[in-house]
């Protein structure tokens, strides 16, 4: 089996039908012209899953009265086969056994992760092994209920929380950076008050879960619980990355969040880091949980640190980072045999004794705990000699209040960075002068770093970096891009806000005579005052609409017109003219049993209980003495 993403590019999608060299695939009608084009006549029968019973071509015409016996497999038989590009080329086929998976199962079910009746909310596209495997095949393998959203739009993961009350969510740290920027959105829009005592009680609630090991977050945010579902008790986060600082604001909120390290070639875990792994019982001092860290090596997995690291060409080199440091190594029955079709990838993909190079740069502590830092593909290595990992150092940069995203790269045998402003910000504290206020992002945060880590030139985009469906960059992208900003020259202040009426065409004037339309155009007039709005702008690329943005945008569309836009409709937008049309076309849907976040937070007094609101009330001098050495503590 081989699942692939239903936007895969056309070249890819031909090269993965040739290298997989498949006989069946299943579709909907949708995709079938495109596959068609693709394949040639006969070479492949095509399955579609959305007809009428009595179509031919249908997944019915399949079945039959005749029984057969199941194959025999072995364990080393290929059971799946995922095809990942990464961050840096052309994608490689890369086939899992049935040993590889069912190891995966075991060592989950030998940590604990899961217990009995668990429900398991599973958000992501199955095919990247990670939810394929941990979200999908190990729950079910374990007796779980798995709930799939009815689609990835923000309102269907919204019911989906509240209908099922899900126990455990498995998800990518885009989606949680996502939902908690829209609950503190949500709290920011109630006012300067609200966000005090918001922000007051999450410090609160963060410094006794890492002094104390005291967990509060779920009784002073309990409308947040209830409208997660009040059952949800863990975070489960893959894929990439969790920056520690939001995990501790999860964590605060009274989620408790666990990590998993791995690569598709390992199907994916390697390790995991569990909630109260490397916390005590009893309170003592620095037993806290490891954010940092990506955890523990599972029971049936070997992890070494190989300290001479190799560049492009092959060639070792001794690791400039600090004793300990270097390429993350692992062995184990869940390790993949080898690329397919590709010996020579496979040769360098493992070490002579037969460990596999995960890539991926980093160490581990006294007590076992992995460290992630970096990849070695990415690796800078700068005309000084030094090693830059261009990751941490886009964090930095990331970290100005004017900067949306940052790519680092090489060019010209210098650091530089292409930038994304934030327009909202630049508008707000620079009058919509980018230049300047990227300028002074770019100074006071390289302040931060050390001389060979700062860029030493950038160049603007409007336009998103290009990602991968996870939200890593794709490197090996980023330098045309950098170059084609560069043609542009500077960047001048642009003119911001919606067209005229008057100036549109009369075709667009008669589609704002829809009520639905002429809604959703002054909430897009609203929200992106800042940018130019036009029937012809593009949602994702002038507005920076990106597919988790889109969750919040649909949930306030069919909050305020009362119209669903459904994963399809949202495929044909490409334009702001398309969403008008979409929405001109929709139904209003009058029954929607679900509560929204902002109806939830529509009051700041609802984030604390009746008998919590007494904490905030006037105490005398002895508590007040009190509090003010706690807030000393909390900072």
């Amino acid at each position: 089996m081989i699942p692939l993403d239903t936007q895969i590019p056309r070249d890819s999608l031909a090269q993965v039908l040739r290298d997989s060299e498949t006989r069946f695939i299943f579709t909907t009608t949708n995709y079938l012209k495109r596959i068609e084009q693709l394949a040639p006549e006969g070479s492949v029968h095509i399955t579609l899953l959305d007809v009428a019973d009595d179509d031919e071509r249908g997944w019915r015409a399949l079945l039959s009265s005749n029984t057969v016996a199941f194959p025999t497999v072995q364990p080393d038989d290929t059971v799946v086969m995922f095809y990942t590009s990464g961050t840096t080329g052309v994608p490689k086929g890369v086939p899992l056994s049935h040993q590889n998976l069912t190891i995966q199962i075991k060592a989950v079910f030998a940590s604990r992760l899961l217990q009995e009746n668990e429900i398991i909310l599973m958000p992501l596209p199955m095919y990247h092994v990670y939810p394929f495997s941990i979200g999908i095949l190990t729950p079910l393998a374990f007796g779980a209920c798995v709930v799939l959203p009815q689609s990835l739009t923000g309102r269907h993961l919204l019911e989906a929380m509240q209908q099922a009350q899900p126990t455990i969510m498995v998800a990518v740290p885009r989606l949680y950076r996502a939902l908690y920027n829209r609950i503190e959105t949500q709290v920011q829009a109630r006012g300067a008050l609200s966000t005090a005592i918001f922000r007051r009680s999450l410090q609160m609630s963060i410094w006794l879960r890492r002094s104390m090991g005291v967990r509060v977050g779920k009784l002073l945010f309990k409308p947040i619980h209830e409208t997660f579902g009040k059952n949800m008790h863990l975070l489960a986060s893959g894929g990439s990355a969790l920056d520690p600082e939001l995990a501790w604001k999860l964590e605060g909120i009274g989620f408790r969040v666990g990590i998993g390290y791995g690569l598709t070639e390992t199907a994916p875990l390697l390790t995991l880091n569990l909630p109260d792994v490397g916390t005590m019982p009893t309170f003592k001092p620095g037993s806290v949980p490891r954010f940092a860290s990506v955890g523990v090596p599972l029971s049936n997995v070997d992890i070494r640190i190989d300290t001479n690291t190799s560049n492009e060409d092959g060639e070792e080199s001794p690791s400039e980072h600090p004793e300990g440091q270097g390429e993350i190594l692992a062995r184990g029955p869940g390790v993949f045999g080898g690329y397919r079709n590709l010996p020579e990838q496979t040769a360098k993909a493992f070490t002579e004794d037969g460990w596999f190079r995960t890539g991926d740069l980093g160490y581990i502590d006294g007590d076992g705990f992995v460290y992630v830092t970096g990849r070695a593909s990415t690796l800078i290595v700068t005309e000084g000699g030094k090693n830059v990992q261009p990751e941490p150092v886009e964090e930095v940069y990331q970290a100005s209040q004017f900067i949306s995203e940052i790519g680092v790269l090489q060019h010209d045998n210098r650091l530089v960075g292409l930038i994304v402003p934030d327009m909202e910000e630049v508008t707000r504290w620079r009058n919509g002068d980018i230049e300047r206020a990227i300028r002074d992002g770019v100074r006071a945060q390289s302040k931060e770093l050390p001389t060979y880590q700062r860029i030493a030139d950038y160049a603007i985009t409007m336009e998103p970096l290009p990602k991968t469906n996870l939200g890593k960059i794709r490197r090996h992208l980023l330098r045309e891009r950098y170059v084609q900003a560069l043609k542009g020259e500077t960047i001048a202040t642009t003119a911001t806000g919606p067209i005229a009426l008057e100036d549109m065409t009369e075709r667009d004037r008669e589609l704002l005579q829809n009520p639905q339309a002429l809604h959703v155009w002054e909430l897009l007039a609203r929200r992106y005052e800042d940018r130019r709005l036009t029937p012809d702008t593009s949602p994702q690329l002038e507005l920076g609409i990106d597919s988790l943005s889109w969750l919040n945008l649909t949930v306030e569309i069919q909050e305020q017109t009362g119209v669903e836009l459904t994963e399809e409709a949202a495929n044909r937008i490409s334009t702001v003219r398309d969403l008008l049309r979409e929405v001109a076309q929709g139904r209003p849907d009058q029954d929607r049993s679900s509560e929204s976040i902002q109806e939830l937070l529509a009051h700041p007094e609802d984030i604390l209980t009746p008998e919590q609101q007494q904490w905030f009330r006037p105490i005398g001098p002895i508590l007040r003495v009190l509090a003010v050495l706690l807030f000393t503590i909390t900072g």
